[in-house]
């Protein structure tokens, strides 16, 4: 089963992993799961984290806004590579609700104090999509809601 949800370093070697796709419509890209395959990789990282103890952090990226004005299709794959750059072969990024919400999961995080990761990841992401925007307020609430 674990074999079943790769995540990025596995999905490099391995070009079979159907669940996994960019944008819908679009040719598909071996580094972003499907809203299919997204909670299952969710469920999985869940249930490590409880034999583990050890957390994870789980991003929702809300682009319905952009989605409903029509530049979606433009946008959206900037923001999916934005995302892929951003993040570590160890992450997981999918689709949680297609193709409005974009979730990424954040492993290996190192630290059991959760506010400064969190702090962290949002900054690292936030600067990640604000230069592949090219968009200053990306951080501001409702931006890409």
């Amino acid at each position: 089963m674990i074999d079943s949800m790769p995540n990025r370093m596995q999905a490099g070697r391995d070009e079979r992993t159907p669940g996994r796709l960019a944008v819908a419509g679009q040719a598909r890209d071996p580094s972003v799961l499907s809203q299919e395959a997204f909670p299952r990789a969710l469920c999985l990282e869940r249930k490590r984290t409880e034999r583990s103890r050890r957390p994870f952090v789980l991003m929702l990226l809300d682009c319905a806004r952009l989605v409903k004005t029509g530049r979606g299709p433009r946008v959206l794959p900037q923001v999916l590579r934005s995302l892929c750059a951003s993040t570590s072969e160890t992450d997981t990024i999918g689709w949680y609700r297609e193709p409005s919400v974009i979730g990424v999961i954040f492993t290996e995080i190192g630290s059991t104090d959760s506010k400064p990761v969190v702090n962290a990841l949002l900054a690292k992401v936030t600067n990640a999509l604000a230069a592949s925007l090219k968009v200053a307020n990306v951080g501001e609430p409702g931006l890409l809601q």
